[in-house]
């Protein structure tokens, strides 16, 4: 995972001690690199992170789930609504998984051109 990846995951709150960072920084950097992976999220992003780190797609989608939750409970409202603005579900104020890394991705992008 390169720098830029580990800086934004620190700064949205995932901390590298849980399973999920690795998935979740891996996600982001393909998604990053070839935005169209997030519309087949289970077999274009999901499937080759579990092959890597040699486990289920499910667990990958669980991992990233209870991360992307634990980084809710500990942002800000206001960075919150800055970085993820409109994918916020109504219903649990969180965003999907594919919005979450997809958002993650686009503000990768802004850290990559500085």
């Amino acid at each position: 995972m390169d720098k830029a990846t580990k800086e934004l995951l620190k700064l949205v709150g995932i901390p590298q001690s849980i399973r999920g960072h690795a998935y979740i920084g891996q996600a982001v950097e393909m998604v990053h690199k070839e935005p169209c992976l997030i519309h087949d999220v289970i077999k274009k992003v999901y499937t080759p992170v579990a092959t890597r780190f040699d486990v289920s797609w499910k667990r990958v989608e669980r991992a990233i789930r209870s991360a992307k939750e634990s980084c809710f409970d500990n942002l800000s409202e206001d960075l919150v609504r800055e970085i993820f603005g409109n994918t916020i579900n109504p219903n649990n104020g969180i965003p999907t998984n594919a919005h979450f890394i997809a958002a993650l991705a686009d503000l990768l992008e802004g850290k990559t051109d500085e």
